[in-house]
C-alpha cells in the first residue's frame, strides 16, 4: 500500500477541493492510504492540486504529480483520466497529461467561451440553508456546508460572467458569511460585482437582489418591493434596477423575484392565490417604472407554465424568454439537492433537473431579442443549488 498526501492552495477553488477529495476517495477505495492538506507534511509521495500553470479556462495538464486545470470542466476530465490510470495501477511522477477542451464543449459551457448581445442577464436561486437527510437518519449527510456552496457559486458565476446576477433566497449566510468564512457578497465583490439595492424589510436584508458589473453597465436607478400580504418573512420581494450599456448607452431594467411557495400553513389553494397577488403587483410595478426602456424579468416563481399566475404573467404582455431565444437549452433546471458526506468531504449524490419546465422562469417585455437563453446543468450548478441558475443574452433594440 503506498501512502500519498494531496496537496490544495491555502486559498483553494471550490474545484480544487472537489477534485482533491474526490481523488483522495477513490484512492483510498482502491487501497492507497490518503489525506488532503494545504500543508506539506508527512512522508510518502505528494500529489499537488491547484492551477499553478495559469492554463487557459479550456485547458487541463499533468506533470510531475502535479494536476492543473483553467476551469471546472477542465478538472472534470483530468479526474477521470488519473482515475482510469489507477486502476491500472500506472500513478506515477512520469505520467505527462495535457488536454484542450475548447471543440468539444457543448451548450451550456460553450457560453463560457462565447457571449452576444448587449448583456447577459442570469437568474439564480442560490439556495439558503443546509437541507439534512433526516428520513436516512444518518446526520453526515446533507446537501453540503454553506462556506463550500458559496464557494461552488463563485466559480460558477466567474465561468459564465453576466452582466447582471438576479438571486433570490440570498438570506443571512450570503451577506454575514457561515462560521467565519468569507460571505458571497465579499466574493462577488472580488468578481466585479456591486450590488443594486441594499434596502431591508423590517430588519431583513433584501432576498432577491440585483448586482451587477459597473465595468460594463451604469447603475441609473434601482429599487425595491415587498410583496403584500404573506410573503415568508420579507423574503417574497422584487428588486429591479434601471442600467445603461456602457458601450454603446443603451437601458433596460432588469427585475429579480421570489414568488411564494407551497408553504406548510398553507392549502395550495392558498398558495396560488398569493402568487396571484404577487403577479399583480409585478404587472403593476413593471408598469410603473419601465419609462419605455425595455424590462427582463424573472427568478423563482415557484408555478409551472400551466399555472394560472405563470399565465397572468403572459397576458400582462411578458414574452417567455426561452420561447423567444435563437439559441437555448431545454432542462428545467429545478432538482433534488445534492447529497454531501462530511465524513469523507465527497458528494454521493448528484442529481440531474426533474422533466417538465420546473419553477424558475425568465420573461422579456418590450424591445428586446433573446440571442441566447441557457440553464446551467454544469456539475457545480447540480451541486450548489436545487435550482440551477438560468440567463438570457440580450439585445437592446
Amino acid at each position: 500500500m503506498n501512502e500519498y498526501h494531496i496537496i490544495i492552495p491555502r486559498t483553494y477553488t471550490a474545484s480544487e477541493w472537489i477534485t482533491a477529495y474526490e481523488l483522495a476517495h477513490f484512492m483510498t477505495e482502491m487501497g492507497h492510504s490518503t489525506d488532503v492538506t494545504t500543508m506539506g507534511t508527512g512522508v510518502g509521495k505528494t500529489i499537488f492540486i491547484g492551477n499553478a500553470k495559469g492554463l487557459d479556462i479550456n485547458c487541463y495538464a499533468m506533470s510531475d504529480m502535479h494536476l492543473s486545470a483553467g476551469s471546472a470542466y477542465g478538472y472534470e476530465r483530468l479526474l477521470a483520466e488519473i482515475k482510469a490510470r489507477i486502476e491500472d495501477g500506472e500513478l506515477s511522477e512520469s505520467i505527462e497529461l495535457s488536454g484542450d477542451l475548447s471543440d468539444i464543449l457543448e451548450a451550456p459551457q460553450i457560453y463560457t467561451q462565447k457571449r452576444s448581445g448587449d448583456a447577459r442577464v442570469m437568474f439564480f436561486n442560490v439556495f439558503n440553508n443546509i437541507y439534512k437527510v433526516d428520513k436516512m437518519n444518518t446526520p453526515n449527510l446533507t446537501s453540503g456546508p454553506i462556506a463550500l456552496r458559496h464557494l461552488i457559486e463563485k466559480e460558477l458565476i466567474d465561468s459564465y460572467l453576466p452582466d447582471v446576477l438576479c438571486m433570490q433566497e440570498y438570506q443571512k449566510w450570503f451577506r454575514e458569511g457561515w462560521e467565519g468564512s468569507p460571505a458571497m457578497t465579499e466574493y462577488l465583490s472580488e468578481l466585479g460585482y456591486s450590488e443594486a439595492s441594499t434596502e431591508t424589510f423590517d430588519g431583513i436584508s433584501n432576498a432577491t437582489p440585483v448586482f451587477y458589473r459597473p465595468d460594463s453597465l451604469e447603475l441609473i436607478e434601482c429599487g425595491y418591493h415587498v410583496y403584500s400580504g404573506d410573503n415568508d418573512g420579507g423574503t417574497k420581494s422584487i428588486t429591479w434596477a434601471r442600467l445603461r450599456v456602457r458601450k454603446n448607452g443603451k437601458r433596460f431594467v432588469a427585475m429579480s423575484t421570489h414568488f411564494m411557495w407551497n408553504a406548510d400553513w398553507m392549502s395550495r389553494e392558498e398558495a396560488v392565490e398569493v402568487r396571484k397577488t404577487n403577479a399583480r403587483e409585478a404587472l403593476a410595478l413593471r408598469d410603473a417604472i419601465s419609462a419605455g426602456d425595455p424590462v427582463i424579468f424573472g427568478g423563482d416563481l415557484n408555478c409551472n407554465s400551466a399555472s394560472k399566475e405563470w399565465k397572468m404573467l403572459v397576458d400582462g404582455g411578458f414574452s417567455y424568454a426561452k420561447s423567444i431565444a435563437e439559441v437555448f437549452n431545454t432542462s428545467c433546471g429545478w432538482k433534488n439537492y445534492a447529497i454531501y458526506n462530511s465524513d469523507i468531504n465527497v458528494y454521493t449524490s448528484i442529481p440531474v433537473p426533474h422533466d417538465g419546465n420546473g419553477l424558475d422562469h425568465v420573461f422579456v417585455w418590450g424591445n428586446v431579442k433573446v440571442d441566447a437563453f441557457m440553464t446551467v446543468t454544469d456539475k457545480l450548478a447540480l451541486l450548489s443549488s436545487d435550482h440551477c441558475p438560468k440567463f438570457a443574452d440580450i439585445t437592446l433594440n
